[in-house]
């Protein structure tokens, strides 16, 4: 692969310039990209002014920096790491941490206050012991009188004997009956997604829980078939050339799609 121009640091100054300088000097147009790379051609032109954002995550603007570092036969992960630094400058992180930083050494420190609090804390807990000592001994019911105090109901039998017949379950100390059939009711049903890929594109799915079931590049021709628990927050990376179907019925990713990324939740 052909080495990248590198600044004096060591590191390469833009992604999308190289991407561009690049493809300049092997005579490749605009259009011959978008149509090799099967991207718009308003996608080529924002990875080569590092308009990152509009691609809707890092995941996306990784997967078409390799397939476009590929074609020109270029090392992606310098590319990566230089768009990298666009999407997340170095020093928000350490600026951050400094605003913190000068915030807490600006508060005035005193430990007056703490000797106050406990103070009040140590005469409320004496004060409180020596109530307790007024107060008239409190009688205890004997377990005799606890006993023959309380009968059966009918509605307690009944629910006694349903435990009680040939392979019954019983349920955990201190749930009844009822809250063991609450229990027993199922979950809400996973939803099935069906992803047919016409053409290359990433794919990213989140289920209720945020937890990503699938971020991943689907090939020209293959199908993604996956089951989550809704809402699925779901974003498709060149939706023209993807359909997807939600438990068997086909979902129309044009209300959802900008800049050829589709966004959408599945309930």
């Amino acid at each position: 692969m052909n080495e990248l121009p590198e600044t004096d640091d060591g590191t390469i100054q833009s992604a999308g310039s190289e991407l561009r300088d690049e493809r300049r000097r092997q005579s490749l147009s605009i259009g011959d990209v978008s149509r090799h790379l099967k991207l718009s051609v308003r996608q080529v032109e924002a990875l080569e002014n590092d308009e990152f954002e509009v691609f809707g995550g890092a995941v996306f603007v990784h997967g078409f920096l390799r397939n476009y570092a590929k074609l020109l036969g270029l090392a992606s992960e310098d590319l990566i790491k230089a768009a990298d630094r666009t999407l997340m400058p170095q020093g928000s992180a350490e600026n951050g941490a400094g605003v913190v930083a000068a915030a807490n050494e600006s508060q005035p420190k005193s430990v007056i206050p703490l000797f106050l609090m406990a103070a009040i804390l140590i005469f409320g807990v004496l004060g409180w012991m020596l109530g307790r000592e007024d107060e008239p001994p409190v009688e205890t019911a004997s377990t005799e009188d606890y006993v023959t105090s309380v009968a059966p109901t009918a509605d307690s039998r009944d629910e006694t004997a349903a435990l009680t017949e040939p392979g019954a379950e019983l349920p955990p100390p201190g749930e009844s009956v009822a809250d063991q059939a609450n229990r027993a009711v199922p979950d809400v049903a996973p939803g099935v997604m069906r992803l047919a890929f016409d053409e290359e594109s990433w794919v990213e799915v989140t289920d209720r829980d945020g937890e990503v079931i699938l971020s991943d590049l689907g090939e020209q021709g293959t199908i993604r078939t996956l089951r989550g628990f809704p809402p699925l927050a779901v974003i498709i990376g060149n939706a023209p050339g993807v359909i997807l179907t939600y438990n068997e019925q086909v979902v129309d990713l044009v209300p959802y799609t900008r800049a050829d990324v589709a966004r959408l939740t599945l309930e």
